[in-house]
């Protein structure tokens, strides 16, 4: 027989009151208590569930509709053809301004742009092909010429223009502007990007 007898087989004669187990509850409270717990297998967080809630008003979807046409119709492609004659060792800076002048007269006199740009033009990229520079945005050309460009109408060609290549004929063949959506049919995108915006913030 085992001398050392287990705890566990005297419990059910311990004999405890009421009045005991309130006096040992309000000894040491904290063995009682615990701090709240969940159990998940996952929690879910998505940007969508905050985003939501985020207010978006009529006058800044305006807006924000407002600046996407500004930032598309900046993305407008200009089709240009030019003549230069350009100023190097053999040619000097008066020499040819005087030319692209002479070449000015005769295009306003009513001759053909790109019959004068092919033979007279020394540009070698565009000058074979009728002085054609093709389609081009805003940044692919020089600040002098670019601004030249962009204050022509369709048809009209410019003055003289000074680069650091030479003197320019330019003229504006076409106007490409990117379209515009109506506000209704890009409303969930704006709504979507003023949420991000106002999260942001």
């Amino acid at each position: 027989m085992d001398i050392f007898a287990s705890a566990a087989q005297f419990l059910g004669q311990v004999q405890v009151s009421e009045a005991e187990i309130k006096a040992a509850y309000l000894k040491t409270p904290d063995k009682f208590t615990s701090e709240d717990r969940v159990t998940a297998e996952y929690v879910v967080l998505s940007p969508a569930t905050f985003l939501s809630s985020v207010e978006v008003s009529p006058a800044d979807l305006e807006q924000r509709y407002a600046e996407k046409v500004k930032a598309m119709e900046s993305d407008e492609q200009r089709h240009a053809s030019h003549i230069l004659i350009k100023v190097d060792d053999k040619t000097k800076d008066a020499d040819a301004l005087a030319r692209i002048q002479s070449l000015e007269k005769r295009v306003r006199a009513g001759e053909d742009f790109a019959a004068l740009a092919r033979e007279f033009s020394q540009d070698p990229g565009s000058g074979a092909n009728n002085g054609d520079l093709g389609m081009a945005g805003r940044g692919m050309f020089v600040p002098e010429f670019e601004k030249a460009l962009y204050a022509l109408k369709t048809g009209e060609v410019s003055a003289p223009v000074k680069t650091q290549f030479g003197y320019h004929l330019i003229k504006l063949l076409e106007i490409q502007k990117p379209q515009v959506p109506a506000m209704e049919a890009i409303r969930a995108e704006l709504e979507a990007e003023e949420r991000r915006v106002g999260k942001e913030c």
